[in-house]
């Protein structure tokens, strides 16, 4: 089964902003006239977990931002909310800005591994403990410098009210949001706020469609919620002035997990940490036993995933042309996305039981990799 690899700097979200002409840039000739680079102001609407391909099959659902859809667009490797949004603000692919996964290995400075949630509230260590000191020599993790977020020509920014005060906000918005919404029937209200009182592009960020793939699948509850969506699209381009556009577009999409795969004790016992997420994993090799694990590895995934060691990765352009030297500190030394149907535990023996969550994303199918791009 072969992968799909965004088209990094062409029709990926890291170009999205370049592509729209975002902040006075001559606009891309894909997106044509349609994209009406003639606008004066944009709202981006950020629907996170939004899949082209599930888009476009509940047209019924979803009649608004259907009738709208301009194109599709590649997300990034991995498809995660942290790589894929930090991506789309700053115009770098992952292995510029450096979040190669939601959750990344950092090591402590005496030889160990330690993991940290990218999401988390001030990069937090996994289970608790204190925030790592991003500071570089000494031996301590390598800093987070993505380039600066939306070209330094910042937007208003609206989005969820727990996200204020956290590092990703300050990642990749650059600091906390202009305004905030608790209730998802509050983001209408504060779009039509800074309509009025602002004369900018305005930035809203969604993630009820994601929480609900999540837990509930592609089933009534994902229906609902995608029609809840395709309201409050209507509503933005019932409030919009004739001098802006509503741009709608997403982080990646998600695909159904039927069965959870272990890492095995063989496999595990070559490793020094493990680590990554839903569907992308880590593995870091004990000294010297890199080809034994990247072996061992491939042999016991070869069926249900991609597995490649660093070097493969990288040659292969995963998470972009250019790596830093942070960046590629950060993919471990075998890297598993695996295939659609599957997801994986990093605890050994952990696996094969009833999936949670029931969707999920993370890996390099076509499924996850599309998203919109809607533009009314």
């Amino acid at each position: 089964m072969d992968f799909k690899l965004p088209d990094y700097g062409r029709f990926c979200i890291d170009r999205l902003l370049h592509l729209l002409g975002w902040g006075g840039a001559v606009p891309g000739d894909a997106f044509g006239s349609r994209a009406r680079p003639d606008a004066r102001r944009t709202v981006l609407f950020v629907v996170d977990g939004l899949g082209h391909a599930d888009l476009v099959a509940r047209a019924g659902v979803a009649p608004s931002l259907n009738t709208h859809l301009l194109a599709r667009l590649d997300s990034v490797a991995p498809t995660t909310t942290a790589a894929a949004l930090t991506a789309l603000t700053t115009g770098s692919a992952p292995g510029v800005h450096g979040i190669v996964g939601q959750r990344v290995p950092v090591p402590d400075g005496s030889g160990h591994w330690a993991e940290y949630d990218v999401l988390r509230s001030l990069w937090s260590r996994q289970g608790g403990g204190a925030p790592p000191a991003f500071e570089s020599g000494g031996g301590a993790p390598p800093a987070f410098e993505p380039p600066t977020p939306f070209g330094g020509a910042r937007p208003y920014v609206i989005s969820k009210r727990k996200h204020l005060g956290t590092g990703f906000t300050a990642l990749h918005l650059g600091s906390d949001p202009e305004a905030v919404w608790k209730t998802p029937s509050a983001m209408v209200v504060e779009v039509a706020r800074a309509l009025r009182e602002t004369s900018g592009d305005i930035y809203l960020y969604y993630d009820g469609l994601d929480t609900t793939a999540h837990h509930h699948g592609f089933g009534d509850h994902y229906d609902a919620e995608l029609g809840y969506v395709d309201t409050v699209v209507a509503a933005l381009i019932d409030l919009l002035p004739a001098s802006a556009r509503l741009v709608v577009t997403s982080d990646h999409g998600c695909v159904p997990v039927a069965a959870y795969l272990a890492v095995p004790r063989p496999v595990a016992d070559l490793c020094a940490a493990i680590g990554g997420e839903d569907r992308n994993a880590y593995l870091i090799s004990r000294p010297g036993r890199e080809g034994e694990l990247a072996s061992a590895a491939k042999e016991h995934f070869q069926d249900k995933a991609w597995v490649m060691t660093r070097q493969e990765a990288l040659h292969a352009g995963i998470y972009g042309p250019r790596v830093t030297p942070a960046a590629r500190s950060r993919i471990g030394d075998v890297r598993i996305f695996p295939f659609p149907g599957y997801g994986i535990r990093t605890s050994p023996g952990e696996g094969h039981r009833p999936a949670s969550p029931v969707c999920s994303h993370g890996s390099l199918s076509a499924a996850e990799l599309g998203v919109p791009v809607v533009v009314a």
